[in-house]
């Protein structure tokens, strides 16, 4: 297996963070602002984003209406948004709007044919049946919207690491048809997008949703430059199904750990072997025990495992992450929409990787950045054998102050949960916790494995917004 360090990449490379720290000290604007890989239009959204934290693609117009009664449960979207802004997982900084996707873009993995069709109204009353909707101008809006979104999100994980829509995931559809709820493929479209203008060379699509990705398969089946990983539910929806380049087909009623087992034995050598420029990575959700055609029996934290294995094993090796939501399906709407923030909370976790990259004055922490599973613990004590004074402390390398945050999420989630009493589930804090609370709970922590006077002190001086477990 070829050393990790000679395929990391190159957006991510030590020479990139070296010129992102040149960026900053002659200018206030964001990182990506020197990138050659962005348009002018993309760094105009971007400047928008006013914070570390993950970016976050969603539109209003991710929904549109609908017959009542419809099984596809459109207002999820907006539910998405509202639990992540509810639950303070993210801020209002964090989000950013995509623009709609044009004809063009979209041709190229659909025929020039179907999309007149369907951008025009033109479907026949059969294929409109084929794809669950009836045709409205408010449907193409939606769906443009979206792809645009998943596109967006690409672009920005190329320069942020990670960033996540709240729609997208529609891999049904194929290059000249709709199908189940899918109308055009977005993760198919902004892959072969990418590559077509030479941004990236080769991309990765992980789709964890129950059912195979039957149209994003069918569109690559013979291409080299776009890998196409599927785990899904055997006995589902397509019945038909296609040849993706790896295909997983799950027994009914699998649960957490089974399930995992098996996701740890395929993705890593995927990784290994194909080396993607980027992972379009579809969460959905509908493997969960309460979807209603689903047949997987996946709980909420079996949900969050998964994600948040995916993506620390895609940044551990220096792959930047987008996330779509895709699939889930249950008459509960609000129970469906937080259990879609699921990714984003998982995503939130390892952003520590920007925090990094903006505040790094030291070049060592480049041998840490890959893998986050470091030992806090042992790091933190090295550095504070010797150290007596606050004055000193301050003067250390940013990256121990970042390893303080990082400790906070790796070490004490369980501990926190205890004190504060809080959540039943890793994922989920069902109220929000004061940051005082928390930055108070962590000095009793670290202290639990360090008792030097100062750290309380250091804690108070940087006063951090610690990211919430």
């Amino acid at each position: 297996m070829t050393p990790f360090k000679s395929y990391r990449h190159p957006l991510l490379t030590f020479s990139r963070l070296k010129a992102l720290r040149e960026t900053q000290r002659q200018s206030s604007s964001l990182d990506i602002n020197q990138s050659s890989l962005v348009s002018s239009d993309l760094i105009n959204k971007v400047k928008q984003l006013k914070t570390t934290g993950v970016p976050i693609v969603h539109h209003h117009g991710y929904v549109c209406d609908l017959p009542i009664n419809h099984r596809f449960a459109m207002k999820k979207f907006h539910g998405v948004m509202r639990y992540l802004r509810m639950d303070n997982v993210i801020s209002s900084k964090q989000i950013i709007k995509p623009d709609p996707v044009t004809e063009d873009i979209v041709k190229t993995v659909h025929t020039d044919d179907y999309v007149d069709k369907f951008f025009n109204g033109k479907t026949s009353v059969d294929e409109q049946r084929l794809t669950g909707f009836v045709w409205s101008e408010g449907i193409v809006s939606r769906c443009r919207l979206e792809t645009g979104g998943t596109i967006l999100a690409s672009r920005l994980a190329l320069e942020r690491g990670v960033a996540c829509s709240t729609g997208g995931g529609t891999h049904h559809a194929f290059p000249s048809y709709g199908s189940g709820y899918c109308l055009i493929n977005d993760m198919a479209i902004t892959a072969a997008q990418l590559i077509k203008e030479e941004t990236i060379q080769k991309v990765l699509i992980v789709d964890l949703d129950v059912h195979q990705g039957d149209g994003t398969a069918f569109m690559f089946e013979d291409c080299k430059d776009i890998f196409t990983f599927s785990m899904h539910c055997d006995k589902n929806f397509p019945f038909k199904k296609q040849q993706s380049d790896i295909d997983v087909a799950l027994d009914d009623r699998l649960e957490d750990k089974e399930y995992m087992e098996i996701l740890q034995s395929q993705l890593p050598w995927i990784l290994d072997s194909f080396r993607p420029d980027l992972v379009i990575y579809d969460a959905g959700v509908d493997p969960h025990i309460k979807d209603e055609l689903g047949k997987l029996n996946l709980s909420d934290q079996g949900l969050f495992d998964r994600d948040k294995y995916v993506i620390d094993l895609a940044l551990g090796k220096g792959i930047p992450v987008a996330t779509v939501i895709g699939g889930g399906y249950q008459k509960d709407v609000d129970a469906l929409s937080l259990r879609h923030t699921i990714v984003h909370r998982a995503a939130t976790k390892f952003f520590a990787m920007s925090f990094i990259m903006k505040l790094g004055r030291c070049e060592f922490y480049i041998d840490y950045f890959p893998n986050f599973d470091v030992d806090v613990i042992v790091i933190v004590k090295q550095y504070l054998t010797n150290v007596h004074k606050i004055s000193t402390l301050l003067k250390l390398p940013a990256i121990f102050h970042i390893f303080i945050i990082v400790g906070l999420m790796q070490f004490t989630t369980y501990k926190i949960k205890k004190k504060c009493g809080l959540i039943e589930n890793n994922w989920y804090v069902t109220e929000k916790v004061k940051p005082a609370v928390i930055r108070e709970t962590l000095i009793t922590v670290l202290h639990s494995y360090t008792v030097n006077p100062v750290l309380p002190e250091l804690i108070t001086c940087l006063n951090y917004k610690i990211i919430k477990t």
